[in-house]
């Protein structure tokens, strides 16, 4: 954020520039700042934002931060492909299997 990465299009994808620039976006939605401190927008209340929390930000924003870094892009299939051992095609009703959801909240 204090690079400026927000206002210099090297880093982002022509089409999320656009995005950002058309929606005026100059920082994660979920991310405020007070003062010289930043903060995560939860439910209830602003969390501190420790400088290594990725958090609750865009697929072309993980992207841009990751060319910033000298690192390769964030792939929406990575996110995907590590939830699952079996690299064939799901067949099942639900993504933690077959069985009917039963209330209780899982991992997956």
């Amino acid at each position: 954020m204090d690079a400026g990465g927000y206002r210099d299009p090297q880093w982002w994808r022509p089409d999320d520039w656009t995005w950002l620039q058309r929606e005026a976006i100059t920082h994660p939605l979920f991310w405020e700042r007070h003062g010289d401190r930043w903060y995560w927008r939860a439910m209830f209340e602003l969390v501190p934002l420790p400088p290594a929390w990725p958090v609750y930000v865009s697929q072309a924003e993980a992207s841009a931060f990751a060319r910033w870094r000298g690192a390769r892009p964030a792939d929406p299939k990575l996110s995907f492909s590590g939830r699952r051992t079996d690299p064939r095609p799901a067949r099942r009703a639900y993504p933690w299997g077959d069985s009917q959801p039963d209330g209780h909240a899982r991992c997956i």
